[in-house]
């Protein structure tokens, strides 16, 4: 928050992780608004960045667990139940899969919501 109402400034602030810009005279609804939808986007990051390790550890687990067995002795009895592994394995891709485009769509969102909050700030200042 500043009174301060140059681009220049509030350009830097964005740059520097600002999440957005309440010029003076405060208005208490946007202020209260703005943080809440920080600690949302912040939320919504967190979450985002917990799927993708568990994303990650997932493939990392399966990829072990199908192309090096366990044992030697299981190998064997590996090499037999493959087929029916298999398909269990496509399932678990799929989910990975469909998790990973939830990802992607959850960025999109923030991007989006982050444009937006720039957006209006930027239209406060020459307001």
């Amino acid at each position: 928050m500043t009174g301060n109402k140059e681009m220049e400034v509030v350009e830097h602030a964005f740059r520097y992780g600002a999440f957005d810009f309440v010029p003076k005279p405060l208005d208490r609804d946007r202020l209260i608004w703005s943080v809440n939808l920080a600690i949302k986007t912040h939320r919504l990051r967190r979450r985002i960045e917990e799927r993708r390790v568990y994303v990650t550890q997932l493939r990392e687990v399966m990829h072990r667990r199908w192309e090096t067995p366990l044992s030697m002795q299981g190998a064997h009895a590996v090499q037999l139940s493959r087929s029916v592994m298999r398909a269990s394995f496509d399932g678990i891709e799929e989910a990975v899969r469909q998790s990973e485009r939830v990802i992607e769509r959850a960025e999109r969102l923030l991007h989006r919501r982050q444009d937006q909050v720039r957006c209006a700030a930027r239209h406060r200042l020459h307001s």
